[in-house]
């Protein structure tokens, strides 16, 4: 019974995360469970990245597996790294930040930043080796976790809160779920380490210009911990 349950909330899990849809359980109760399976749900993306860089070990492959990769499984939580640009770097009150994400506008905060974010994401996707694919999409979602960890949502509705109050073991199931990576230590513990400095960074961040964080801000964390990791494993690995 516990293992049809689990592929229920799995299930579920990739729904939640991504354009795949597969039928699940999508009670409140199912829900709140989503996070525990956040990392696992990144070696989906993990796997594509990979596959697609070992196929097509090119520039212009790279920009193809980002083009249809981000489409399945990274375009909404890129969407909240520019809201949360636009919002963060608006200089007005908390409350009106707030608008400003949720109206979902691009403005220049997040087209510039936004393009230096994809330039920089581009060229170490295709510099990085494929292994480093399954440790930046797990990881960068494994972010999602420790940020809820971290902080409480701004607003009592809305995706930020869909997961609170926060089930701090949801956290410690989806880093389990991380540990078929150790077998490149270096390469897992950067990931770690990148994944709960932009995490702190984050709920810092977010605590003092919302006094929280939104779906946005979890979307953004994940991208930003995405990028990082490419770095560091690029800087270690190349």
């Amino acid at each position: 019974m516990r293992l049809k349950s689990f592929f229920s909330e799995f299930k579920t899990a990739i729904s939640f995360l991504s354009r795949i849809r597969i039928d699940g359980d999508e009670e409140i109760s199912k829900i709140s469970k989503v996070p525990m399976y956040f990392s696992l749900v990144g070696y989906l993306p993990g796997a594509f990245y990979f596959l697609f860089k070992i196929l097509i070990p090119t520039f212009w492959g790279s920009i193809l597996a980002m083009t249809i990769g981000f489409y399945f499984f990274d375009l909404f939580h890129f969407d909240g790294f520019l809201d949360s640009m636009d919002g963060f770097l608006s200089q007005k009150m908390p409350s009106k930040k707030m608008e400003i994400m949720s109206k979902g506008d691009v403005g220049p905060s997040a087209l510039l930043y936004g393009m230096l974010f994809v330039i920089a994401y581009v060229t170490l996707f295709w510099k990085t080796k494929a292994v480093a694919m399954f440790y930046m999409a797990v990881f960068g979602r494994i972010t999602m976790n420790f940020l809820l960890n971290f902080s409480k949502p701004a607003k009592k509705s809305g995706l930020g809160n869909v997961f609170y109050p926060y089930d701090h073991m949801n956290t410690f199931f989806s880093l389990a779920f991380t540990l078929p990576l150790i077998v490149h230590p270096k390469m897992f513990f950067i990931s770690l380490i990148s994944s709960l400095a932009v995490a702190t960074t984050c709920a810092l961040v977010s605590n003092v210009e919302i006094n929280g964080y939104t779906g946005d801000v979890i979307g953004c964390a994940n991208m930003i911990s995405q990028l990082l990791i490419l770095f560091g494993i690029y800087i270690l690995k190349g």
